[in-house]
């Protein structure tokens, strides 16, 4: 039960990826978002056209900034995946291991759960919390 519930959290990383990746930046490219109002679009122009002096960089908009981010997000999500895959085949023998691992990334999805609670939405916050459930039931169950 265990092992299943850890594959299902790595396979749970590798879905919302996914579908970050189609709802952050391929639906957006290939229907964008409307402004609702007139400052919803004063804002969204202010994003895209205003540019910061970050050091070291090149001037980057805020929409350069929150696109590298998600970007980071899903790459994120995805190694997660693929490194819990990797522990689940070679960690077989070990279940010490295993359930260090799956605590380890239970913790840090319980911590992506209420960081994503307190500034994104329903959607995230809800991957992130059956990622979480399922990686902390791989780490109380016998292996």
């Amino acid at each position: 039960m265990a092992m299943k519930a850890f594959k299902l959290g790595c396979y749970l990383a590798f879905f919302t990826a996914a579908l970050h990746m189609v709802g952050a930046h391929i639906v957006p490219a290939v229907s964008p978002p409307v402004p609702s109002s007139d400052a919803a679009r004063q804002l969204l122009d202010m994003m895209s056209t205003v540019h910061l002096g970050l050091p070291g960089a090149p001037n980057r908009t805020m929409f350069e900034m929150l696109n590298g981010f998600s970007l980071l997000m899903s790459l994120h999500l995805a190694l997660t995946g693929g490194i819990g895959i990797l522990i689940a085949r070679r960690g077989v023998g070990d279940p010490m291991f295993m359930k260090a691992s799956a605590r380890t990334f239970a913790a840090a999805y319980l911590v992506a759960f209420v960081i994503s609670l307190m500034h994104f939405f329903v959607i995230p916050s809800a991957t992130f919390a059956a990622i979480a459930l399922a990686f902390t039931i791989a780490s109380v169950k016998k292996t």
